[in-house]
């Protein structure tokens, strides 16, 4: 046991206090851990509400014309700041406890939202740089939200990858299947112009936020109680060696070894030197970056390549290959470590999956089938949902939990970036060599030849070739990562 992850610090005890105080008193341990556990897999759950980007398009087009680049300008704000953030979030969290990530989730969704609505309401949006920050706010959020029951799960079931990643992985894509069945509702949509009220959904969800971080206060909270347990049997274990009774436990855990914050400080340092810690970066930039790009522009593709109004529903689709593929994982993860395995092979496997997934959005451009279409949206999602389940599960093996936060943290940096650059490629593509967004009620059919934007494609497919490459080339030079 390291007693450095043990200990409290002041603002975490004083934020958990009366929280634990009521939770101790009040229910029996297994009650809590189980209760905390469906907490966690729902506030993963919660976050996941960001990825409905893609649905915001057609009514910010419509109501506050916003053009391709502005849409993923947006996008773009809003994965810098969920991607940006990790690492300043981890060590908060590693620091202070997920309670810290909790509260900072709160005070970022709720006005952030709130404004978002406002601008829809009032059908234009009187400053855009601050609609792109209100997004990046919500970013952010999104990461202290999922990395705080992340986080809780992993401590609750540090032995399990299917309990501890796999889980809340997918309840985190599970989200996008059950919101794009609610917001199908009449009351989110507005009666004259047919397109989704985003002044009443984002209304909505700040709302919803207030109620989730009620629920995550007391997760974080049982958390804390975890750290203190732990801190007592830490300190009851070492009054046995050096002879003190075990009435002087508790003042025991509060003169904790400072070698232990050392050692801390030290996991950190080798994480950072660790060249295998920055091909894990480079890959998540060149394979999430792509993903981000197309679960961003799929409406915009599928009315480019088949035309407005198309009965394709690759959200829903690319949602819940994504949720499955996310279980899959993780019951594959925990085979493979069973039978010995490694599990970097499935990065291996689901690079080469996205990079054919970009072939087939290739050839559908150039045929126009609506097969191609659908095959290409299932694959994305499957790779999306798998890769956000293998990568933090080989982070946890390869680092241990100590430094999880930071780790896993670090990497996000990839996404942020790569989804930031595939992003605003494919919007200036798009702007330049084709005509702008087809929409139903301005035109039956599309305006622009589908080839128009292979060139965008083009990129991210040889982004996931140097992708695939950099992570066979690392796997054959690292024995640790192989044994992973």
């Amino acid at each position: 046991m390291n007693p450095g992850s043990t200990r409290l610090s002041n603002i975490e005890h004083w934020l958990t206090y009366h929280i634990r105080t009521w939770l101790s008193d009040s229910f029996e341990w297994s009650t809590i851990h189980n209760s905390t556990f469906i907490i966690s897999l729902f506030s993963c759950m919660s976050a996941g509400l960001i990825s409905l980007i893609s649905v915001y398009t057609v009514p910010w087009q419509l109501r506050l014309g916003y053009s391709s680049l502005d849409v993923n300008l947006i996008s773009a704000a809003g994965n810098l700041g969920a991607y940006l953030a990790p690492p300043l979030l981890g060590i908060l969290s590693d620091s202070h406890g997920p309670v810290v990530l909790s509260w900072l989730s709160f005070i970022g969704f709720v006005p952030s939202y709130l404004y978002l609505s406002y601008v829809f309401q009032t059908g234009s949006d009187p400053c855009f740089a601050l609609s792109v920050a209100a997004f990046a706010v919500v970013g952010i959020s999104t990461s202290a939200l999922y990395f705080s029951a992340l986080i809780a799960c992993a401590k609750l079931y540090p032995d399990t990858k299917l309990l501890a990643i796999s889980f809340p992985t997918t309840c985190f894509g599970l989200s996008s299947v059950i919101v794009l069945q609610v917001i199908k509702l009449p009351w989110f949509h507005c009666k004259e112009a047919g397109y989704l009220d985003l002044a009443i959904v984002f209304r909505t969800i700040a709302i919803f936020y207030t109620f989730v971080f009620v629920l995550t206060s007391i997760s974080t909270s049982t958390i804390s109680i975890i750290k203190l347990r732990n801190a007592t049997d830490f300190a009851l274990q070492s009054n046995r060696v050096v002879g003190t009774d075990e009435e002087t436990a508790g003042e025991s855990t509060l003169l904790l070894p400072r070698e232990s914050e050392d050692e801390f400080y030290a996991r950190i340092q080798n994480f950072f030197q660790d060249y295998v810690a920055y091909t894990f970066l480079a890959v998540m930039l060149l394979t999430m970056g792509v993903l981000e790009m197309f679960n961003t522009n799929m409406l915009s593709l599928t009315n480019l390549i088949l035309g407005p109004g198309s009965s394709v529903n690759v959200l829903t689709q690319f949602a819940i290959f994504s949720t499955v593929s996310r279980l899959l994982s993780g019951l594959l993860i925990d085979l493979f470590t069973k039978w010995n395995w490694p599990r970097i092979s499935l990065i291996i496997f689901m690079v080469c999956a996205a990079l054919l997934a970009q072939f087939v959005v290739i050839r559908a451009m150039n045929t126009e089938n609506t097969s191609y279409v659908a095959i290409a949206s299932a694959m994305s999602g499957f790779t999306y949902g798998g890769l956000f389940t293998i990568f933090p599960a080989l982070t946890l093996n390869l680092w241990g939990d100590e430094v999880f936060g930071t780790a896993y943290g670090t990497f996000m940096l990839g996404p942020a970036l790569g989804s930031a650059f595939f992003g605003v490629t494919y919007a200036r593509v798009h702007d330049s060599r084709c005509s702008s967004i087809t929409l139903p009620s301005v035109t039956d059919s599309p305006t622009s030849s589908p080839t128009c934007i292979v060139p965008a494609f083009n990129t991210s497919a040889i982004a996931l070739i140097v992708a695939l490459t950099i992570t066979i080339i690392t796997t054959i030079r690292s024995k640790r990562l192989r044994s992973a």
